[in-house]
């Protein structure tokens, strides 16, 4: 289990939620593509991160 990967798509998850909570009308457009930047790294780093094949397919968000 690499922490690194799972620490980074906790972080991301939680800016995520709070973009999310305060709306994304009121956020900055550059700054709401980089969190989904930041979001789609973190699933990669995840999807490589470790070999079982349940996990490998887990995708942490729904667009």
């Amino acid at each position: 289990m690499n922490e690194e990967a799972v620490s980074a798509i906790r972080r991301t998850m939680k800016m995520y939620t709070i973009k999310r909570t305060i709306g994304t009308h009121l956020a900055d457009k550059d700054e709401s593509k980089n969190t989904n930047r930041l979001m789609h790294s973190a699933i990669i780093k995840e999807k490589y991160a470790r070999t079982s094949g349940s996990i490998r397919n887990r995708t942490y968000i729904t667009k």
